[in-house]
């Protein structure tokens, strides 16, 4: 026998190897497609289920993008209630460590003030009723993880976290 079908012979006996590999990279490829499209169906890269979160605490009730793009537009949607010994006055504060990673585009309704604080930030508004609801437009300037505390001053506040992609 020549080297010529030696080779040849060699080839055939090793083509189910060759298909079968080809077969699992497929099915593997299939299934990484299929995650990817699970994920951002879901949220994890924009609107759906996963996307917003919620959280609440003394006073404050949040809702909040929980995966956003850096120097995109997020929406902090907040419920604050005020302090029963002044029921005029909404207050509410933003942790410094949050509030330095990401830029303030649109608060809505506008606050009478900004309160620079030790720890953070306070913005006070005017309420009729003892309740504010508050949206804020934020841009993140961070990648990764971003946490945070927003609450009531002068009562516990609620951590948040976020993911940032580039």
């Amino acid at each position: 026998m020549s080297e010529l079908q030696l080779g040849e012979q060699e080839r055939r006996e090793q083509e189910p190897d060759r298909r079968r590999r080809a077969y699992i990279a497929q099915l593997a490829g299939w299934a990484v497609a299929g995650l990817i499209l699970v994920a951002t169906v879901a949220g994890l890269t924009g609107s759906g289920p996963l996307s917003w979160a919620s959280a609440s605490g003394p006073l404050i009730e949040i809702e909040y993008e929980r995966f956003t793009r850096r120097f995109g537009d997020s929406s902090l949607r907040l419920a604050v209630r005020a302090e029963p010994s002044d029921p005029g006055t909404v207050r509410l504060w933003l942790s410094a460590e949050y509030a330095s990673k990401l830029n303030v585009q649109q608060v809505m309704p506008q606050p009478d003030s900004w309160t620079v604080a030790r720890d953070g930030v306070v913005l006070t508004f005017p309420s009729a009723d003892g309740t504010a609801k508050v949206d804020i437009q934020v841009s993140p300037d961070h990648i990764g993880l971003l946490r945070g505390e927003i609450g009531v001053p002068g009562r516990a506040p609620v951590g948040i976290w976020q993911f940032v992609y580039p």
